[in-house]
C-alpha cells in the first residue's frame, strides 16, 4: 500500500520539485502539496496523512512546531536549508533531515527509510519471504536492493536494534531493516528456533547446546561465571555466547568447548543529539573487526568503518574520541570511540 505523503514548503520552487519526487517514487503516494503550516494542519485535519516532508521555516507556524502538534501516527521528514534545526528535529523523533538543496537520490534514501518504517509497523517486511517448510529461499531487503539467500546456507540470525542480521556460512552477513519477531514469523519453524531474544538459529547448524552451564574460567580476559551465560554452538565454525547481565554477546570459535575467544559485540546507543541511531561493534584479539551504524550520515559512517577496520582498539579509541560535531560536545566518531571502550 503507497504511504501518503504530503508536503509542505512556502518556496514554490522547492515545493515543486518535492511533490515531483513524490509523484516518482512508486511507494509513495502524492496527497497534496501545502505553501504553509496553517494549511497543512487542515488538511491533517481532513485527511489521513502518513508523511509529511516539511520545511521549518515558514511564517506564522514553522515546521517544528506542527510537528509537535501532529499525531504519533504521521511521521516527518524534514526539509529545510538551514542545518542548525538537526538537533531539534530529532528531538521531535523526524524519520530524517534534508538540507536543501535536495537530489532525488537523498530524497529516495529518506522516503525508504519511511517505508522500512511504516512496514515495521504493519509487522510485514516487503517483497517474497521465505513461507512454510517447502520454502528453500529468504528474500530480504538490504539497502536498496533485494537478496536472495539459502534458508540452508543461514546459520544464525542476530537482533540489532530494529535491524536484525543474518549470518551464513560463508562468513558474511546481511543487515535488514526488520524485527526479529517478524523473521521469527517468518522462517520455517521447524528449522530455526529462537534461542535468546537476540538470536535465532539454523536447527540444523547447532552442534552442542548448554543452557545456563559455561565452565568457570577465563577465555582471551573475559572471566565466564556460571549461570551467567546460555550457550549455543553453532555448527563448527561459531558458537553464540549470550551475557544476560550484561547484555553483551561474545561470538566464539568453536570447537567441543570454548577454547579461543573470537570476537565480542555491542549494540551501543548514540547520546548527545548525534546523528547515528545505533552503532554495532566487534572486537577480536583486541583489533576492530567490524563496525556497522544505523543512520547518520552514510559516506562518513562507512568511511569511518572502513578506516578502523583491522585497527587496535586501544589507538581507535585514542584518534576517535573527543571529535565533535557542531558544538555537540560528541560526534559519530566519538560515540564509537565510547562503544568500543565498553566492548574493549
Amino acid at each position: 500500500m503507497a504511504i501518503e505523503s504530503l508536503v509542505v514548503d512556502d518556496e514554490p520552487l522547492a515545493r515543486d520539485l518535492l511533490a515531483g519526487y513524490v509523484k516518482q517514487t512508486p511507494f509513495l503516494h502524492f496527497a497534496g502539496a501545502c505553501s504553509s503550516a496553517v494549511e497543512a494542519l487542515t488538511v491533517l485535519q481532513r485527511e489521513k496523512i502518513d508523511l509529511i516532508f516539511l520545511d521549518i521555516q515558514m511564517p506564522q507556524l514553522n515546521g517544528l512546531e506542527l510537528s509537535r502538534m501532529i499525531g504519533t501516527q504521521t511521521r516527518v521528514v524534514f526539509t529545510t536549508a538551514f542545518e542548525q534545526y538537526a538537533l531539534e528535529g530529532f528531538r521531535v523523533d523526524a524519520l530524517d533531515y534534508l538540507l536543501k538543496p535536495i537530489s532525488y537520490a537523498e530524497f529516495l534514501r529518506a522516503a525508504d527509510k519511511a517505508q522500512r518504517w511504516f512496514g515495521l509497523q504493519d509487522g510485514k517486511q516487503e517483497g517474497p519471504v521465505a513461507q512454510g517448510r517447502s520454502a528453500q529461499t529468504l528474500f530480504v531487503k538490504t539497502e536498496y536492493k533485494m537478496v536472495q539467500l539459502r534458508l540452508d546456507q543461514i546459520l544464525y540470525i542476530e537482533g540489532v536494534k530494529d535491524y536484525v542480521k543474518i549470518h551464513t556460512e560463508d562468513g558474511a552477513s546481511v543487515m535488514t531493516l526488520m524485527s526479529m519477531k517478524a523473521i521469527e514469523e517468518t522462517l520455517p519453524a521447524d528449522r530455526f528456533v529462537r534461542v535468546h531474544r537476540s538470536f535465532i538459529v539454523h536447527v540444523d547448524k547447532i552442534k552442542t547446546i548448554e543452557p545456563d552451564r559455561v565452565r568457570e574460567g577465563i577465555y582471551s580476559g573475559v572471566r565466564l561465571l556460571p549461570g551467567m551465560f546460555h550457550a549455543v554452538a553453532v555448527a563448527s565454525l561459531v558458537t553464540v555466547v549470550m551475557d544476560k547481565t550484561a547484555g553483551i554477546c561474545y561470538l566464539c570459535k568453536s570447537n567441543s568447548n570454548f577454547h579461543a575467544m573470537s570476537a565480542k559485540t555491542i549494540d551501543y546507543t548514540p547520546v548527545g543529539g548525534v546523528c547515528s541511531k545505533m552503532i554495532h561493534a566487534a572486537v577480536e584479539d583486541g583489533k576492530i573487526c567490524e563496525v556497522v551504524f544505523v543512520g547518520g550520515c552514510h559516506g562518513n559512517t562507512q568511511g569511518i568503518c572502513s578506516l578502523v577496520k583491522g585497527m587496535p582498539v586501544d589507538e581507535a579509541i585514542a584518534r576517535l574520541k573527543g571529535i565533535d560535531c557542531r558544538g555537540k560536545g560528541t560526534s559519530c566518531p566519538d560515540q564509537l570511540a565510547r562503544a568500543l571502550e565498553q566492548v574493549g
